[in-house]
Order: C-alpha cells, then structure tokens, then sequence
C-alpha cells in the first residue's frame, strides 16, 4: 500500500461535514430516550413516593455536575489556546470549542435544583431560611450563629443570583469564542484579526471561568453541609470532577432519604433538621 504524507490538497475545499440523511436514524432514537427519560425525570423528581424523589434528587446533581465539569473542560482549553496562541491546538480546536459549547445546554440541567420541592432534599440551609418567621437575618441571629455569620453569602437571593450569573456568563464567552473561530474558517481572507480578538478576549474570560469553576462547586456542592470547613475543599473545588465524586461519597442518601428539615432545634452549634427523617449521612 503505497504512502504519501498529508498535504493541504488532501483536505476538504469546504471541510469536512457529517451528513445528517446517514444519522438520521440515530437522531430519532436519541430523541425518542430523550424525551422518555425527560419525562421519567420529572416524575421521578416531583410526583414520586417521598423515598425515591430524595435519592433521586442526589442522583441527579451528580449527574449534572459530573458531565458540566466535561464542559467546563471545553471551555478551559479553547481559553487556553487562545491565551497561549499555542500552534498544536489549532489541530484540535475545534474538538475542544464543541466540547465547550455544550455548557449552555448542560447548565439548563441545573434547573430542577431551583425548585424548592427539589432543594428541601439538598440543602439543609434553604430549609432552615424558609422556616425562618420574620426576618430571616434576625431569625439566625437569635438562634442560629454559624448561619447568621454565613448568612452573606449562603442566602436565597444571592444564591440564585449566582447560580443564574455563572450560567449566563461562560455560556456567552464560550459562544463567543467559537463565533470568532468559525468566522474565521469560512472567511475567504481571514486574516488575523479574529485570531488576535479571541486571544485578547480569553484573557480576562479566564479569571470569570476560575470564579465560576470555583464557585459552582461551592454553590451546587459544599454548599449541601453548611457546616462543613476545610482548606482542602478550596484546592478540590478546582477539581469539578474530583469534588463532585467526593461529595457524592460523602453525602449519597439512604435508602429512607426525606427531607433535610422539617422542624428544627436549637443548639450551641446552630440550627439543626430535628427529625431529619432520617438523617441523610
């Protein structure tokens, strides 16, 4: 078998482009699981038997944050070649730019974690606040110390003022990133303008993506104990895959999950879930 080395002639005029007519059939059975497992979500989320909506409700933030960590990885390395102008990523920026841009559509899985009905079985901080009579700052100050001192930042509203923000904001960076990166291959002259906005462009969209990979995970995940402190949580936290592991291990439920508070008591420490039906360990 003869061996030639691979020239620009052996390239594609216009690229390389999958035929959609050859996966049609792939397409429908995806959508057809899609749709079947959206459904079963649901269900299993917000009308099933007590016991299951709570394992379910841990099951699916593994879930969701074990596969957003994929995508935040996209979107690091597209970052990453820009900044570095490295030559040997162009090989494989486009690998890296389709992995990024599925964050948009990862994060949508974020919503049911919005739900009260969803967040009652997770963090036990919510619970609390909602039980609050009066102002809730007032509330923790005269019974719970460890959340009234906390209280600035694991609060309702900044919570999902967060958690909206590092949804929108490394979406529209990712998407923008790889806008400028198409424009530049289908560009008949393409010059080098693009080249240098997307580098100028991802060095201060690196310092939002280490917020925001930092920050999702102290938001979806550390944020399930509101007692908890280590050091070692600041180092993991940008590690999405490692931490979501971690605290999966540490926080599966048990068979018998309920939610994490229902009525409180009072201690030295702070507010606790008195009964936690049972406790979740």
């Amino acid at each position: 078998m003869a061996r030639h080395h691979v020239t620009s002639a052996d390239l594609a005029i216009h690229g390389d482009h999958l035929d959609s007519a050859t996966v049609s059939t792939v397409k429908s059975i995806a959508m057809g699981v899609a749709i079947v497992g959206t459904v079963a979500s649901l269900y299993l989320l917000f009308f099933a038997p007590e016991m299951i909506r709570g394992c379910f409700a841990y099951s699916w933030l593994f879930a969701f944050y074990y596969f957003l960590s994929l995508s935040i990885g996209g979107c690091f390395w597209t970052l990453l070649h820009n900044v570095t102008n490295s030559g040997w990523g162009t090989s494989v920026r486009r690998t890296f730019e389709n992995l990024g841009s599925t964050y948009p559509w990862m994060y949508l899985f974020a919503i049911p974690l919005l739900c009260p009905k969803v967040q009652q079985y997770l963090y036990e901080w919510m619970n609390v606040q909602r039980a609050a009579t009066g102002r809730v700052g007032e509330f923790l100050q005269s019974h719970s110390s460890l959340l009234y001192h906390k209280y600035g930042f694991l609060n309702l509203p900044f919570w999902y003022g967060r958690v909206i923000f590092w949804g929108l904001a490394l979406s529209l960076v990712i998407i923008g990133l790889r806008k400028l990166s198409v424009a530049q291959d289908t560009d008949p002259q393409p010059g080098t303008a693009r080249l240098f906005q997307a580098r100028f462009h991802s060095t201060y969209t690196l310092i939002l993506f280490a917020v925001t990979v930092t920050f999702t995970g102290y938001d979806f995940l550390l944020g399930l104990d509101y007692k908890w402190f280590s050091a070692a949580g600041i180092s993991n936290t940008s590690h999405p895959t490692n931490i979501s592991i971690s605290w999966a291990s540490c926080c599966w439920p048990s068979p018998s999950s309920g939610p994490t508070s229902r009525s409180h008591s009072i201690s030295s420490s702070g507010m606790r879930a008195s009964p936690r039906k049972p406790r979740i360990s």
